[in-house]
């Protein structure tokens, strides 16, 4: 699985000054991708966008495989900075990120430091410190910077950071009575707010204020006899507040921590000297950070019609004569290194739209794609690769089995669009085929078998593309979707004459509709919602031992903003009522994650999360549900309180 994640240059990326350093990655056995027999089917890829640098430490490790973490972002963009060419006293030069074509470089300083302190609940806003000194508690830094001009940008446009830089300075001289010990300070994204962090001893630099190690400044070894000026890469921590592939997918910023960590791996609460930075001293280089990114417009509907993401019914790799069924696999197309050619063949799940084609008038329609990574090579092998969108005519396959010889295609493409080899690892591909499903929705002249990806020149080799698959779980990777501008269209047939009635005087007492409005339920007024910020949860096991997640575990609700699931009346052309109900509820499935239970050790416990939402007939204690006052509906997350955990045991 290895070969699936590899790094784009072994040895340009990132100057020198020790061989931890080389090269970061979060594998520290080698720095070449393998070329073992998995390389001839594209990779599952499961964390070249966020990669995990600790999974159950309360204290970010300074293990090799942890300290230094892949940067993916940067796998498609090696950096220009050069090594110092010292040998008896390496010397890092003060790097700055290079834009790429298109791009820009910018600097933020630094709007807000603290630092915390262990058994103490005020802050200190005034000062910069780390470590553990006699007499006092352990110190942890924090620092923040203003990324609103980035978040305001994704409204309409995609942000990709490609490369990103923290600087500080460390001030001469150490506080504490012990012996200076060799230290390093690491970066950890904080996922609580400010107020909300956790100082109790013990807990201050562990999982419940911090997630995982995202950076780290080179290694200190005795006690700073002067001000010296340090870096540390920031690629990966800002990625979290500005993803690369949606606003959606966005972490909130709750600014980054400094915390301390020993070289010989002694516990952070030993008593040692701390290390102290300048926060906004006159005269020295405040904390700040600089920033090379690239915007990229986005696919969006034309005024007056909504957009309507669908997901894939079904989904495979498969490779250009072979007999094999390469399902589960990252999606491709084209033709790697090795020679092998990959297409990818797609189904997406159009029920929402069955039998009522007449209702909808279509404008535009594209094709999400999770663009992971390239696949295996080096940094020479990688190419633009250009891939042509083909309606599927075979009308029966299935993705557990779909081999090569089994689809039959309409050779006229019906899409196409260009994956620059610059492109940003973890973004969001998009193909328009407006037509096509123009052709399978509004006016029903096609049915819907899928689509295959080819690359237009399969007769080249280069690293190819990858892509999230439909099974694809992992945390931030995304599967396929469809997105499809609709506009609702009202049926002549429906309409039927204005009763009037007496005005209406309770609270809890709708409005009777006389024209129904076509809808079909399970669209998008009843919607799968992310809790933010996602954060590590904490269960209780069947020993009743309080246990952590290991990662950050994303938990789901069901809202139904647009009201539409709810009880409504309506009267025919004959003056009947009728009297509708339906609910916003969840669709469930299992998923076993990775819990610390302390003195039960690690355990893999299965929880139930929600999958998808749809407006589902009422029972008779959901009708009496709907029933309730609009007006305190407005203000509830609908599905969150009956389908959290606490009252429905492990459901996310």
């Amino acid at each position: 699985s290895s070969t699936t994640t590899p790094s784009t240059s072994s040895s340009t990326t990132t100057p020198s000054t020790s061989s931890s350093t080389t090269t970061p990655s979060t594998s520290s056995s080698t720095t070449t991708p393998s070329t073992s027999s998995s390389t001839t089917t594209p990779s599952t890829s499961s964390s070249t966008t966020t990669p995990s640098t600790s999974s159950s430490t309360t204290t970010p490790s300074t293990s090799s495989s942890t300290t230094t973490p892949s940067t993916s972002s940067s796998t498609t963009t090696p950096s220009t900075s050069t090594p110092s060419t010292s040998t008896s006293t390496p010397v890092k030069t003060i790097p700055q990120c290079t834009p790429v074509d298109g791009g820009e470089r910018i600097e933020i300083p630094l709007s807000l430091i603290a630092t915390f302190t262990e058994g103490v609940s005020s802050r200190d806003g005034s000062a910069l410190s780390v470590g553990k000194i006699a007499n006092n508690g352990l110190t942890m830094g924090s620092v923040s910077f203003d990324l609103s001009s980035f978040t305001g940008q994704q409204e309409t446009n995609n942000v990709w950071v490609y490369d990103s830089h923290i600087f500080l300075t460390v001030m001469e001289g150490s506080e504490g009575s012990d012996e200076f010990k060799p230290q390093q300070t690491l970066l950890a994204a904080i996922g609580v707010t400010a107020d909300a962090v956790n100082t109790v001893v013990g807990q201050l630099t562990s999982e419940i204020n911090l997630k995982d190690v995202t950076g780290e400044f080179d290694p200190i070894s005795e006690e700073p006899r002067r001000d010296k000026e340090i870096y540390a890469s920031f690629t990966e921590t800002i990625q979290q507040w500005i993803s690369p592939y949606n606003k959606d997918s966005n972490v909130e910023n709750n600014g980054v921590a400094l915390v301390n960590s020993y070289l010989d791996g002694s516990d952070p609460s030993t008593d040692a000297k701390n290390i102290r930075y300048y926060a906004n001293e006159t005269g020295v280089n405040e904390p700040m950070i600089d920033i090379c990114y690239k915007v990229v417009k986005i696919e969006l509907c034309s005024p007056g019609f909504e957009e309507v993401k669908v997901g894939v019914e079904m989904a495979s790799v498969i490779v250009v004569d072979s007999e094999e069924n390469f399902n589960n696999k990252s999606l491709s197309h084209g033709q790697d290194v090795d020679g092998v050619v990959y297409r990818t063949v797609i189904k997406f799940d159009l029920s929402e739209f069955a039998d009522n084609f007449e209702q909808y008038s279509i404008k535009e329609a594209w094709i999400h794609l999770n663009y992971l990574e390239p696949s295996a090579g080096t940094f020479e092998e990688q190419a633009d690769r250009t891939v042509n969108v083909h309606r599927i005519t075979t009308t029966e396959w299935s993705e557990g089995s779909v081999v090569y010889g089994d689809i039959a295609y309409d050779e006229t493409p019906v899409g196409t669009a260009l994956v620059e080899k610059s492109r940003l690892g973890g973004t969001e591909f998009t193909i328009r085929i407006d037509e096509l499903v123009k052709n399978w929705v509004e006016e029903g002249t096609n049915t819907n078998y899928g689509v295959v990806l080819i690359d237009a020149n399969e007769d080249v080799s280069s690293r190819v593309p990858l892509y999230a698959d439909n099974e694809d779980e992992e945390e931030k990777h995304h599967k396929p979707e469809l997105s499809i501008c609709r506009e609702l269209i009202n049926s002549p047939t429906s309409t039927a004459t204005t009763t009037t009635s007496s005005p209406v005087t309770s609270p809890f007492q709708r409005s009777t509709h006389t024209t129904a409005e076509i809808f079909k339920f399970g669209g998008d007024s009843c919607e799968k919602k992310i809790l933010n910020p996602v954060e590590n949860i904490t269960i209780t096991n069947e020993n009743g031992t309080v246990c952590i997640s290991d990662q950050p575990i994303q938990l789901n609700y069901c809202e139904d903003s647009s009201g539409k699931c709810k009880k409504s009346q309506t009267r025919d052309k004959n003056g009947v009522l009728t009297t509708d109900c339906t609910c916003c509820l969840p669709n469930l499935k299992t998923k076993a994650h990775t819990f610390d239970c302390f003195t039960d050790g690690k355990q893999e416990i299965e929880i139930e999360y929600i999958d998808s939402c749809e407006c589902y007939e009422c029972t008779k204690d959901s009708y009496e549900f709907v029933e309730e006052d609009d007006a305190r509906l407005a203000l509830q997350k609908r599905a969150v309180e009956k389908y959290l955990p606490g009252n429905i045991p492990f459901i996310l």
